[in-house]
């Protein structure tokens, strides 16, 4: 698995070194902001497993991609898009399921 970090970065006066402004981690589907006003970092843990599945593939395939993504700040955004097409994707095979099968 792998880190993705921004080509962005910002001076954490903290840690009194600069720290990538969003950070991608394929292994534990995290993804990082570090906001510099407040210095401090929000994480978003995806515990799904396609999501997990999703960055295994994108990072051995896509990782361009991935790259452009965490670059542009956009990963979040994506990630959240992706788990709501999937979770809007199984309810449609759930609801052909319970039309297709009595005993269901």
């Amino acid at each position: 698995m792998k880190r993705y970090n921004s080509e962005q970065s910002i001076y954490d006066s903290l840690k009194k070194k600069y720290v990538p402004l969003w950070r991608l981690d394929t292994s534990t589907a995290t993804v990082t902001y570090f906001d510099a006003v407040a210095c401090t970092t929000e994480s978003k843990i995806y515990h799904t497993n396609y999501v997990k599945y999703h960055h295994s593939f994108s990072a051995s395939h896509y990782h361009d991609r991935l790259r452009r993504l965490v670059n542009d700040g956009k990963i979040g955004e994506y990630l959240d898009d992706l788990k709501l097409k999937v979770g809007k994707a199984i309810e449609r095979q759930v609801e052909l399921s319970k039309q297709a099968d009595r005993c269901y």
